[in-house]
């Protein structure tokens, strides 16, 4: 029998393990004990800043341990597990930076793990310490019921505070409304080429940023990653991604999206996720633009505007006499001839009145002048 071989050291209780596997479990992962032994592996990584290379065997692996985690990078269960741990008070002795070796027998291929686990945690820790607004943040409240009858307001109520119960649970399904997506087409014209394929590129991307994923665990219904990223980064550099961000933040379609971004770029590069997010943060309250109700194009109005495409004379068009329209003439007409027959009456009143004043005023003269 083997002896003086040391213990394997764990991090994880079973308190702290039952946190950090719900959160895993919540970002779409598998809870196996596998995952347990692989997360204390990059606990003791972390603490004792060693290479890959020289990680206990016990644990596994250590390309198997990386190969795991570059996938959770990807598709974004690595940040869950951080914001686990960091709840935890594990990452408290993280160092801000870290070195992965890129050459020579230890080197890794793909994303490097360790500097973007303490880049999280750095981040988390930032926006801990920074200094908290006065007061107690307003809790959210439900919509009012709406609706006319009792059944329809009930209806209607309970249907609201299921999507509020979705929301909160983080289900809600991240496509645009198509009152959302003729706003942002109204306001973008350069979107409108490309019309389907554009807008399920932009479903896409506002998809990337709440949930952190990995640009290449893009839908393939939205074509092919590359394709959507070499867009995305073009319109960072014409200026169009300003005003589609500036755009989706007034219609209040950024409020979700991850503040911890992490998408490392080579030779220096800045991550695109980090250019979108820092111009989304910029426009961050502005809450949700009113809409105005759409006017009801007649067929007639449609007619002229075809008419002067052609640089033709519209026709005005026939007016039609219902029974309404008629019956308020009459109506009309009667209060006219009231209004004027009263005129007449009390014209003739008046002249009947000065009529008498006057005899009045002769029969007084002629007394006076017999009198005399």
């Amino acid at each position: 029998m083997i002896t003086g071989i040391p213990e394997l050291k764990r991090y994880l209780d079973d308190n702290q393990w039952k946190a950090v596997s719900q959160s895993i479990r919540a970002a779409g992962g598998k809870v196996t004990d596998g995952n347990r032994l692989h997360v204390d592996a990059v606990l003791d990584l972390m603490q004792s800043r060693r290479a890959w290379r020289d990680l206990d065997r016990r644990y596994g692996p250590w390309n198997a341990v990386h190969a795991k985690f570059v996938r959770w990078f990807e598709t974004g269960i690595l940040h869950a597990v951080v914001m686990a741990l960091f709840k935890a008070g594990l990452t408290d002795t993280w160092r801000e930076t870290y070195t992965e070796f890129s050459s020579g027998p230890s080197a890794v291929s793909g994303p490097q793990i360790r500097p973007l686990m303490a880049q999280i945690a750095n981040g988390l820790r930032q926006h801990r310490d920074a200094p908290k607004k006065r007061g107690r943040p307003a809790a959210p409240k439900l919509p009012a019921p709406e609706g006319n009858t009792y059944r329809e307001r009930t209806k209607a109520y309970a249907k609201k505070v299921k999507a509020a119960v979705k929301a909160r649970k983080g289900l809600v399904d991240g496509r645009i409304a198509n009152e959302d997506w003729d706003i942002i087409a109204t306001r973008i014209p350069d979107l409108a080429e490309g019309l389907n394929a554009t807008r399920r590129q932009v479903e896409e991307l506002i998809d990337v940023m709440r949930t952190n994923k990995g640009w290449a665990y893009m839908d393939a219904k939205a074509g092919k990653w590359s394709v959507a990223y070499a867009k995305f980064a073009k319109w960072v550099s014409d200026g169009t991604m300003a005003r589609l961000v500036k755009c989706l933040a007034g219609l209040g379609l950024t409020k979700d999206w991850n503040r911890f971004l992490v998408a490392p770029l080579g030779d220096g590069q800045k991550s695109l996720k980090m250019i979108i997010g820092a111009e989304a943060w910029l426009h961050e309250g502005e809450g949700r633009t009113r809409r105005r109700p759409k006017a009801a194009k007649t067929a007639a109005t449609e007619r002229t505007a075809a008419a002067r495409a052609k640089g033709e004379k519209a026709d005005k068009p026939k007016k039609v006499k219902t029974k309404k329209v008629a019956r308020a003439k009459r109506g009309a007409g009667t209060r006219n001839t009231k209004v004027a027959a009263g005129a007449v009456r009390r014209a003739a009143k008046s002249a009947r009145s000065k009529a008498t004043a006057m005899s009045k005023k002769k029969i007084e003269s002629a007394t006076r002048m017999a009198a005399a």
